[in-house]
């Protein structure tokens, strides 16, 4: 991890430099191949069954099994990042991982404001929660990550390729709207 971290930064995120553009488009690759991409869906208000509401949500998702032997290098390397700056910055006991989930967001596609901690089970075991660009940014306008720290600061990242940023799952945060390249229609 290449950040020195501030047990006493009251930021509220970290950001950390997880892969390289060649290690993100082969992960990518990766997916796309082996996990099929399907309508994104969420929970949320108590209900116990998913449903997709595309005031709230508009992009595709695939899981990642934690059974996948083959995609080893890069679930440890998050895992690793994870981890540290758990243990340098929130001290949580954590003592198992969800699947982690490849999302691709097209034109127009957000997702609105949210919490990753739910109310059942699993999300409701949430501690921390990761996003990690794997797009080139420069290939899009919008998408940027916005969280809402401690009630009052908006915070809206702009990462690079294969920077990750790490938060609590009970922080509010919201993907703005994929807009096309300026002279594209």
């Amino acid at each position: 991890m290449k950040k020195q971290l501030d047990p006493k930064d009251q930021q509220g995120f970290v950001i950390v430099d997880v892969f390289s553009p060649e290690e993100c488009t082969k992960i990518i690759r990766y997916m796309k191949k082996n996990y099929p991409l399907v309508t994104a869906e969420i929970s949320g208000g108590g209900k116990s069954r998913l449903n997709t509401d595309l005031k709230s949500r508009s992009s595709e998702v695939s899981w990642l099994p934690n059974t996948d032997k083959k995609a080893w290098w890069f679930k440890d390397r998050m895992k690793e990042h994870m981890l540290e700056v758990n243990k340098v910055k929130y001290q949580f006991d954590i003592s198992w991982a969800q699947k982690i989930q490849f999302t691709r967001y097209a034109c127009d596609e957000f997702y609105s404001w949210h919490c990753d901690k739910g109310v059942g089970h699993p999300s409701n075991k949430r501690k921390l929660s990761m996003t990690c660009l794997l797009s080139d940014p420069s290939k899009y306008t919008g998408g940027e990550l916005v969280l809402l720290i401690h009630g009052s600061n908006y915070h809206t990242l702009e990462l690079k390729q294969g920077q990750a940023v790490i938060f609590t799952s009970t922080t509010p945060h919201m993907v703005t709207p994929v807009e096309p390249l300026p002279g594209t229609k």
